[in-house]
């Protein structure tokens, strides 16, 4: 274990991945890939000081004692190849899924695999008749086509027609339409008949936003100053990722362009909605907690709000080349003030009610 050192990672990727763990002390710690295959766990200052763990991803079995379903979500990411928001989702979800985070977990964990599944469908459906109809194909000409032409002919026939019209081959079309769904289908199409599961994690950041705003208003302790700067990284996060939609959105509108122009367009959407997600990567369970006490007390809520003081995401160095925010001291100075690990130590708080805590948070994950 290297000794704490000032957390100010200069991208996302070195500000690591929030992982949805169990264990009180591993709660939303972050990890990252480190140098070759080996990957790192990033702890607040245990002792409660400045600057942040880092660890070898290997020797957190050696560092705590962790729950059964943190032993097998540390098994799972170990076999993730890449370290980001998306492999590491997959990854918890699977793990969750088997029920060792309770059973509202894993119900509410095989809800969202299977939501996910045919949400990717849905936008590989989508892009496949827009990119027909931006061709000159009309949806009654799917329909009917020739006698006795059934619907997976008549878009296999309309497929072809289509990679002809871009001087490519059908399967390279196909290829091209199943890169871009799993570019895309986490965020969902600007014309989607429901948002997708980003756009929704924006509409809760949103509301985050309003009520976290609202009660920092009411409150006379320094948990408001908390309040305030969760409720500035909120809005500053949702600003930057609205913009990198804007863009996206506009250049999805012509799915036809996007194929023509592959080797461009394809890594400007992949590029935003890797952003998006990085952006937004740790806010649903900010978000969740924050909800889980819409109803308690104002002292019930201080005490989450000052849990959030560890948890709002440090905002990387490469967001200021994006826009000047002027948040990153802010942050590091008032997660410094507010840091609450330690003292769950020193005073015996019952740490089996934050597992349970956690637990029951991960039964309403988004």
């Amino acid at each position: 274990m290297e000794k704490p050192a000032e957390f100010a990672p200069s991208t996302f990727a070195q500000r690591g991945v929030a992982v949805d763990f169990t264990t009180p002390l591993l709660v939303q710690a972050r990890i990252r890939q480190a140098n070759g295959d080996a990957v790192e766990l990033i702890l607040p200052n245990l002792a409660g000081g400045r600057g942040s763990y880092i660890l070898a991803w290997r020797s957190l079995v050696q560092f705590a004692t962790i729950t059964m379903h943190d032993h097998a979500l540390y098994e799972s990411v170990l076999r993730v190849e890449r370290i980001d928001p998306a492999t590491v989702r997959t990854a918890t979800l699977g793990v969750a899924a088997e029920g060792l985070a309770g059973r509202d977990a894993m119900r509410r964990a095989q809800a969202l695999l299977g939501q996910e599944k045919e949400e990717a469908l849905l936008t590989n459906f989508l892009l496949v008749v827009d990119l027909l109809k931006l061709a000159g194909i009309s949806a009654q000409e799917l329909m009917t086509g020739r006698p006795g032409e059934d619907t997976e002919a008549r878009m296999k026939r309309a497929i072809f027609q289509v990679s002809g019209a871009l001087n490519i081959s059908p399967e390279i079309l196909y290829q091209r339409i199943e890169s871009l769904t799993r570019s895309t289908f986490s965020v969902g199409l600007p014309w989607a008949p429901a948002p997708g599961r980003l756009r929704r994690l924006l509409l809760d950041l949103d509301s985050f936003q309003e009520t976290v705003s609202q009660w920092q208003s009411r409150d006379i302790s320094g948990a408001a100053e908390v309040g305030r700067f969760a409720v500035q990284v909120a809005i500053h996060t949702t600003t930057m990722a609205r913009l990198a939609l804007v863009e996206t959105d506009a250049m999805l509108r012509n799915v036809l362009s996007i194929m023509r122009n592959w080797d461009r367009d394809s890594k400007i959407v992949s590029g935003q909605m890797s952003r998006l997600a990085w952006l937004l990567d740790g806010w649903s369970y900010i978000v969740s907690l924050w909800s889980s006490v819409a109803n308690e007390p104002h002292e019930r809520q201080r005490d989450v709000i000052l849990d959030l003081a560890r948890l709002i995401p440090v905002m990387p160095k490469e967001v200021s080349e994006w826009s000047e925010s002027g948040l990153e001291q802010e942050a590091r100075t008032i997660q410094r003030k507010w840091v609450r690990l330690n003292q769950d130590w020193r005073t015996g708080r019952n740490l089996r009610d934050q597992v349970v805590r956690n637990e029951l948070l991960k039964g309403a994950m988004r």
